[in-house]
């Protein structure tokens, strides 16, 4: 008789794409920390659309929106936040900041490009 081996417990597949999503926003994190609001939007968009086939597009998402509240894009109520919020997002919308992202977020796992001009990518 041969001693069978001990099975180890199956790699989740949901685990996988959790640590690739984490990666991926270590990755970016960085990189949103500095520059002008307009540009770390349009970084943030891009690292969204590069990442929407890591995990399921709701996590996806969601970790996207806490990234920019943790870079300071966002504060905790919602606003558009960051030293140059007066220039870059006018004052009638500053409080929509949460929701303004989360489009673009939106955009981004869809495909599409939110921004008036520009190249996809």
């Amino acid at each position: 008789m041969i001693a069978s081996q001990p099975r180890l417990p199956a790699a989740d597949a949901s685990d996988h794409g959790n640590d690739l999503l984490s990666q991926a926003i270590a990755d970016v994190r960085p990189l949103l920390a500095d520059g002008s609001t307009k540009e770390r939007i349009r970084l943030l968009w891009a690292a969204a659309k590069n990442a929407g086939d890591l995990a399921a597009t709701d996590v996806v998402h969601d970790a996207f929106v806490a990234l920019a509240a943790e870079v300071n894009l966002i504060n905790a109520r919602g606003y558009w936040a960051g030293p140059d919020r007066a220039m870059a997002v006018a004052q009638h919308v500053r409080r929509h900041g949460a929701e303004e992202l989360a489009h673009v977020i939106t955009w981004g796992l869809r495909g599409l490009n939110p921004f008036e001009t520009g190249p996809l990518k």
